[in-house]
């Protein structure tokens, strides 16, 4: 083989031939103080975005490249361009639609041109990565045995499948593609699909199963599209057979006709199928009376419609989890949710089986816009069954509302209930009176008098006048207008002088007529609770925080406070100053810790003393701190606090017949001219710091480019 000539080998590795061969893109996106954002892109940025060259106006081509990024990932663009604002070259992986190709993964990249002062202009590139994504081998519930086939066949996957095969139309051979683990018995690969699957089927089925392939079945199943579907038995791998849909679909890859069959599980579904074939008369009878009626096989913990007036649940199949969200979900409950879930429970469903009982269960409901109505479930059991329980839904009448209402407010844990008329300014007490609830009267047809003038006898004077506006008709009429409900807590003081803690649910019954329910309940220790909760929190989060010598901020409490400014600054100039003591080692060495320590706190003290108190002072550790000014509005500023601070931190201490001077070394870094995050003006301040003790110490130094050098 001739050797490359230099030209040759110019020509193989010349840069702009082989990015364009890699179809990557090259842009530039300048976004404006005022106007509209444009995009401009060399010949392949065009192809790539499927777009003619130069038919679209720079604004056009801005606004095509971001409508069709995917939303999802929309959030992430903007944060990389955030970041490219800061000077940060960054880059980002997302979903775009190609006008031809559909969704693609690109990968862009950029970084900001500073020579663009009229806002910001980024350059950067924009590249096609969807053939380099692997699939993530790690599949705990499947053997994939071709993942890259998996890919390229998932669009055609519409549906929850266990085992899926690709089949030669011609020779009928089979490959399996993935497969259920530890379910299925396994089709050897490469053999002829009718006597792989012979083994699998069981016999009963074997010939509908072989209909599917006979050459008649095979020509319309390639030639006109069409998907051939049966249900069958196939064995399992515990020697049980179990039904399934057996689904056989065209695809054309690479102008080859491939057959997908696809097999997924039915079992329940022929299972509860049969079951209400069996049921029919009963089931009848039940549809005249409930809304809904759920079965719940307490082995498997799965549930399926018989009836819903749902249809997107109509006969369906779904855990004990989706059966609790999808009632929260229907009925836009809130309060219930914890109840509802505890009722749902499968060992407290077993438990109802087991005692046979009936167990019912009332609850506030809303149906879409409408008002709100009272939904009862009720469990059937039948008793020559303990594997499954039944639950019917049914609307409430007003006479069960009554007492469901008494049942879940009065008699459980609420102070009290009150029934308000708010046309009529009437109002009624539901409960008993006990006079160590500090009740208002059961009745009365001046809600408003008697409401003021309760509040002011109880409620603790700074929370009177909110909470008796948050009580008066017009404002619950309004609020309730766009409300199911609204909660008011404050503190309440007895005839004994006793703090108690209450919170009051303002509740609709008849947004028409404007009717409501008031209740109650005590929550004093739950508040008390949450108060001691909320002061051990912030002491643990101090301390986190904190140096403990100095109660200044340690490196944590430091770090954490100048990122948060860092990331709300605007145009403003800070100043990271780093301070180290001089001879400090020479005090703890001659004269001992304990002195170290007081001089530490000394300093500290100056620190507190010398600058305001929005600046963030700290401790990072032995003789280091740091102070971080904020909106400084010069560099004399800074200077001038920093000389006082020297002057002020020229300390003796006498030692035998001499004594130690201890002063200070300074370094300083501005914001954002030499970092915009705590790490990089943390080492461009230390390198400053090193000049000044290089200097002579007691003294301090701005960073500078030469610092690097240095």
């Amino acid at each position: 083989m001739g050797n490359i000539t230099n030209n040759e080998m110019m020509d193989i590795l010349h840069i702009t031939q082989v990015l364009t061969h890699m179809q990557v893109g090259f842009w530039i996106i300048e976004i404006p103080n005022h106007g509209t954002p444009k995009m401009y892109g060399d010949t392949t940025i065009h192809t790539v975005l499927g777009v003619e060259a130069n038919a679209l106006e720079p604004e056009k081509l801005y606004e095509h490249w971001m409508k069709n990024i995917d939303p999802k990932y929309l959030e992430i663009v903007i944060q990389t361009v955030e970041a490219l604002k800061q000077g940060k070259p960054s880059e980002v992986k997302y979903l775009w639609q190609h006008p031809q190709k559909g969704w693609l993964w690109v990968r862009c990249g950029g970084y900001l041109d500073e020579t663009y002062t009229e806002g910001f202009r980024f350059k950067g590139w924009h590249y096609d990565v969807t053939n380099e994504l692997e699939l993530d081998s790690v599949d705990i519930e499947h053997n994939i045995a071709d993942p890259k086939k998996l890919k390229l066949y998932a669009p055609y996957i519409i549906e929850n499948i266990e085992e899926l095969y690709e089949i030669d139309s011609v020779s009928l051979t089979v490959n399996t593609v993935f497969s259920k683990k530890n379910k299925y018995c396994e089709i050897g690969d490469g053999n002829n699909i009718l006597f792989a699957i012979r083994e699998q089927v069981h016999p009963d089925y074997i010939d509908l199963f072989n209909s599917m392939f006979k050459p008649a079945a095979l020509q319309k199943i390639v030639n006109e599209k069409h998907t051939r579907q049966i249900e069958c038995k196939i064995r399992t791998i515990s020697g049980d057979y179990c039904w399934v849909d057996a689904k056989v679909l065209p695809v054309t890859i690479a102008g080859s006709v491939k057959l997908l069959l696809c097999i997924h599980d039915i079992s329940d579904k022929k299972r509860v199928f049969d079951l209400t074939n069996e049921k029919n008369e009963i089931l009848d009878a039940f549809y005249n009376v409930y809304s809904s009626i759920v079965e719940i096989n307490l082995c498997t913990e799965q549930a399926y419609f018989l009836k819903s007036n749902i249809n997107e649940l109509d006969q369906k199949i779904l855990s004990i989890e989706q059966l609790y969200h999808a009632i929260i979900e229907r009925f836009n409950i809130s309060k219930e949710k914890d109840a509802i879930k505890h009722f749902l429970d499968i060992d407290n469903l077993k438990l109802v089986v087991e005692k046979q009982d009936t167990y019912t269960f009332d609850f506030p409901a809303r149906e879409g816009e409408k008002t709100f109505k009272w939904k009862c479930i009720e469990t059937l059991c039948i008793p020559q069954n303990k594997d499954k329980i039944y639950l019917t839904f049914c609307d409430v009448d007003e006479k069960h509302l009554i007492n469901s209402i008494l049942k879940h407010f009065v008699f459980s844990d609420s102070d009290y209930l009150y029934y308000v008329d708010l046309k009529n300014n009437s109002f009624l007490n539901f409960c008993k009176n006990d006079e160590n609830l500090l009740l208002p009267p059961q009745r009365g047809n001046d809600y408003v008098k008697t409401m003021t003038d309760y509040n002011k006898k109880y409620i603790v004077l700074d929370e009177q006048d909110k909470v008796i506006e948050l009580m008066t008709p017009d404002y619950m009429a309004k609020r309730l207008q766009n409300e199911d409900s609204y909660k008011i807590e404050a503190g309440m003081i007895d005839d004994n002088g006793n703090y108690n803690r209450k919170q009051v649910t303002i509740q609709n019954y008849d947004r028409e007529n404007q009717t409501l329910f008031m209740i109650r309940k005590d929550i004093t220790k739950e508040y008390f609770r949450q108060k001691e909760q909320q002061q051990i929190l912030t002491m643990a989060h101090k301390m986190a925080n904190t140096d403990t010598l100095t109660n200044l901020y340690n490196r944590n409490g430091a770090y954490t406070e100048i990122e948060q400014r860092l990331l709300n600054i605007k145009d403003e100039m800070d100043a990271f100053i780093i301070i180290d003591l001089d001879n400090f080692k020479a005090v703890n060495d001659c004269l001992g810790h304990s002195q170290g320590d007081e001089l530490l706190q000394k300093v500290a003290k100056t620190l507190e003393d010398n600058f305001r108190k929005t600046d963030i002072i700290a401790r990072l550790g032995g003789d280091e701190f740091i102070i971080y000014m904020k909106d400084i509005k010069s560099r004399n500023a800074v200077v001038n606090a920093v000389e006082k601070l020297l002057h002020k931190l020229q300390l003796e201490y006498l030692w035998k017949n001499g004594s130690i001077q201890v002063s200070a070394s300074v370094g300083i870094a501005l914001v954002p001219f030499d970092g915009i995050c705590f790490e990089d003006l943390y080492i461009k301040s230390d390198k400053a710091l090193y000049r000044s003790k290089r200097q002579g110490k007691n003294g301090y130094s701005f960073f500078t480019a030469s610092n690097e050098i240095q």
